[in-house]
């Protein structure tokens, strides 16, 4: 065997060795810190059987579909190629992940080309929010409601990390306030609103990432807005984001009673899916869409496709609508709109698997969410004010590792 011979099948070795060590290390049974209270209550499933009786003596209690439920769909993708996601850029997902189920980006780096080289050079991130040892703060203002008010505050969040600035959420009678365990960013806002209001700098759209946020004059004080919304801003720090999202035990115990009764109930795999409608019905004329039932069907069967034993449990602000859609499949079940929105959040984040239509209240109950997440991959109208607030195809809006469906 000559030297050159040698050599590559020795690199060879080592790939199928790292191949080994990811597939055997990275798609584990994981549950979020902020989900701890709900993992150690009695809402495990029976995921790993393959009939419908659930005999306990073959079924796996786990917290979610571990690989071996995973079902085989390259047939399907070769005939299906709508299946795709951001993260693979129109490649087919692969069968077994790479990447923990919950990650937003799984890994996942920026191009060469996508991020300034001055973004780089001018941050000094840190490790977490102890860590932070500078004088300077970052503030953001609560705007909007509980899906907007999380992205203002997560971004404010990876902001402060990459700079080492002091993190300040103006809104102590916001949502939020009321909702996450731990308020100490948003109780900054008493010490912290007069510097607060020295600068202000404004993103130009909603949901773009706005590389200037980071490149901000380190000897400053700013507030920076409105929306906020992207996962590049805070994707390297999303351990502390989930730590920070911790709802209140109050929210936790009655999301926890709700998916206590669906566990018990169907003993199956559960992926929430939330339907928004309402308000974006009113609002078509600046390019807001609706997901269509078409979606929902099509998201629902990859689903089922990928996983076994599937209940459907919806959320939705036209508890109607749904119930009308869905009234003969037998695998759905529609909630009562009777809770608070940030209960409804954690039942959806405290199910096994996503699927969201449009909206961010959506988007981080399947941030939140512990496997996989399908969305609506037409969520506005070319050639509209909506669709100027986006990167093309949402790549800076929508986590990378979600897949994308018509």
């Amino acid at each position: 065997m000559g030297k050159k011979t040698r050599y590559f099948v020795g690199i060879l070795c080592v790939v199928l060795a790292l191949v080994v060590f990811v597939r055997r290390h990275y798609v584990v049974d994981f549950t979020p810190s902020f989900l701890a209270p709900l993992a150690n209550s009695d809402l495990s499933i029976q995921s790993g059987a393959a009939d419908h009786d659930h005999d306990s003596s073959t079924n796996v209690s786990t917290r979610y579909p571990t690989t071996s439920s995973i079902l085989s769909i390259d047939n399907q993708q070769s005939e299906n190629p709508e299946y795709t996601s951001i993260a693979d850029r129109n490649l087919h997902q692969p069968t077994t992940l790479l990447y923990p189920l919950n990650s937003c980006t799984g890994g996942w780096e920026f191009p060469s080309s996508s991020t300034p080289p001055s973004v780089t050079n001018t941050t000094t991130t840190t490790g977490s929010l102890d860590s932070i040892n500078g004088s300077k703060v970052i503030c953001a203002r609560a705007v909007g409601r509980l899906g907007n008010q999380m992205f203002e505050y997560a971004s404010v969040i990876g902001i402060a990390l990459k700079t080492n600035r002091i993190p300040v959420f103006l809104g102590m009678s916001s949502t939020l306030h009321d909702v996450l365990q731990n308020t100490s960013i948003i109780e900054n806002s008493v010490k912290y609103s007069n510097q607060c209001e020295e600068n202000f700098v404004q993103e130009p759209v909603c949901c773009k990432f706005f590389p200037r946020f980071i490149e901000l004059d380190p000897n400053k004080n700013y507030r920076i807005g409105h929306y906020i919304e992207s996962w590049r801003y805070f994707f390297e720090h999303e351990a502390e984001i989930r730590e920070a999202m911790k709802f209140k035990d109050s929210i936790v115990t009655q999301a926890r009673k709700v998916v206590d009764s669906l566990r018990h109930k169907h003993n199956r795999t559960l992926t929430g899916i939330h339907v928004r409608r309402g308000d974006y019905l009113q609002v078509e004329i600046w390019g807001y869409k609706t997901a269509p039932v078409q979606y929902l069907v099509h998201a629902m069967d990859y689903v089922r496709q990928r996983f076994r034993d599937v209940t459907f449990v919806i959320s939705s602000d036209d508890v109607e609508w749904c119930k009308e859609q869905f009234a003969n499949t037998s695998d759905v079940t529609v909630l009562q709109a009777n809770s608070p929105p940030a209960v409804d959040m954690m039942i959806l984040a405290s199910l096994d698997h996503m699927i969201m239509t449009v909206g961010s209240y959506g988007w981080w109950a399947s941030f939140l969410n512990p496997g996989i997440t399908v969305y609506y991959r037409d969520f506005v109208n070319p050639g509209t004010f909506l669709s100027g607030q986006f990167s093309p195809n949402g790549t800076d809006y929508y986590c990378p590792t979600w897949i994308a469906l018509s």
